[in-house]
């Protein structure tokens, strides 16, 4: 793909989220897709040698993406499991993942049998919390209802993006150099899409996971 082809896809797909989003959401969008890189990676730096708080994972429904990030988290960072938690800005309470993520988890050896959805609203966000939001919409959503807590909402690929993903990681560092740091939600798109969008997650939950254990152990 193209240089200018992946611009125009992205130009497409910022119109589509400011054309959706509406009221505050919709600036805070703005705001955002305005900001510059090394302002970003500013706040990243700050936010994970900040106070210690938990790793909140959101996504639209917390049926899927978020769900399986938080999972992912809990199970290859048990020690630091008290310090994930994951919600939906739009989440139903209670509501069970949906059909292609409990099958593609089960086969990720990271199940979701038994998560319920959590709605945004209960997570008692905390202004030490880092929220790491799936796309640019839920983080547009969660900026419009936590203001305050705007210098420590990212997108899930913000980390890699800023260059602190350490040496290990560094092959993982090309797929969001180009602007990529979303996970498309992939409700509705089959098993096929889920899988990519979970093998995805789970690389770049690596890259917060990491950051929390490196601040657990100062």
């Amino acid at each position: 793909m193209s240089s200018f082809t992946q611009w125009l896809a992205r130009w497409r797909r910022r119109q589509f989220i400011v054309r959706a989003l509406k009221g505050a959401a919709r600036s805070w969008a703005l705001r955002r897709y305005l900001e510059r890189p090394e302002v970003r990676a500013g706040r990243v730096q700050c936010a994970v040698l900040g106070e210690n708080g938990r790793v909140v994972f959101v996504c639209h429904g917390n049926i899927m993406r978020s769900a399986y990030a938080a999972q992912v988290a809990r199970q290859q960072y048990p020690h630091l499991a008290h310090r994930v938690a994951d919600g939906g800005t739009h989440a139903k309470q209670g509501r069970p993942p949906q059909d292609s993520a409990l099958r593609v988890s089960r086969e990720l050896q990271a199940p979701l049998d038994g998560h319920e959805a959590t709605p945004m609203a209960m997570l008692a966000l905390s202004p030490h919390d880092i929220v790491v939001c799936m796309d640019a919409m839920n983080e547009a959503n969660v900026l419009a209802a936590y203001p305050a807590l705007a210098s420590r909402v990212f997108r899930v690929g913000d980390i890699a993006s800023a260059g602190m993903i350490g040496v290990a990681n560094q092959s993982s560092q090309q797929e969001v150099s180009h602007d990529d740091r979303e996970v498309r939600d992939p409700y509705g798109e089959g098993d096929d899409s889920t899988r990519d969008a979970f093998a995805r997650i789970a690389r770049l939950v690596d890259h917060w996971m990491v950051q929390a254990g490196a601040r657990n152990a100062m």
